[in-house]
């Protein structure tokens, strides 16, 4: 709940990239070097620090 009392709400964007198009893309996988990042964008702070995670 916010301060206010009211429900907060998050907003998420995804870029979805199908199976079909990453197999087309990268026949050989992700490769030893793959990673997804994520990071928040806050107004007035822009964004903020990325966390990653290895593609297996």
């Amino acid at each position: 709940m916010g301060k206010d009392g009211n429900a907060e709400a998050a907003l998420a964007e995804a870029t979805i990239y199908s199976a079909a198009n990453a197999a087309a893309d990268f026949p050989g996988g992700p490769g030893p070097d793959g990673v997804v990042a994520v990071s928040q964008w806050g107004e007035g702070y822009g964004w903020g620090d990325e966390a990653t995670a290895p593609l297996r």
